[in-house]
């Protein structure tokens, strides 16, 4: 037999990444950081950033940068997801991202996320990959 059966499971890892778009969207912080492992990993993006300078992610959720989530409400923040795969306890997103700058200017840009769930239903790390440059 080619292919597999999709488990339960899937959809509730698909539903995890679902509520983590859905709450930055909202720009609600603290139901965002709900759905993560206190000691999760944060690498938004992949890299060297502003954000962080080495590029070795933020572990441990309150040392997350207060950036983004909490401004996205007031920004229009929008993700179009356009594929998913799920293996094991892993979902990748393919989004295109839309919001604007705080002079009010559009931008759109291509993103993929990585998102890990741990073993009580909680992400336990983000990888986003994307630039905001040329």
């Amino acid at each position: 037999m080619i292919g597999r059966r999709w488990e339960t499971s899937d959809a509730q890892y698909s539903e995890l990444a679902d509520a983590s778009m859905r709450a930055a969207v909202a720009g609600d912080r603290e139901a965002w950081l709900a759905l993560y492992a206190e000691d999760a990993v944060l690498e938004d993006p992949v890299g060297p950033s502003m954000w962080d300078v080495e590029g070795k992610g933020h572990r441990g959720k309150q040392r997350w940068p207060r950036s983004g989530i909490g401004l996205s409400a007031n920004r229009g923040l929008e993700f179009e997801l356009r594929e998913r795969y799920v293996g094991g306890n892993e979902v990748a997103n393919v989004l295109t991202v839309r919001s604007a700058l705080a002079d009010g200017q559009k931008i759109e840009f291509g993103m993929v996320t990585v998102m890990r769930s741990n073993a009580q239903g909680l992400i336990q790390s983000l990888r986003a990959f994307w630039n905001s440059g040329p």
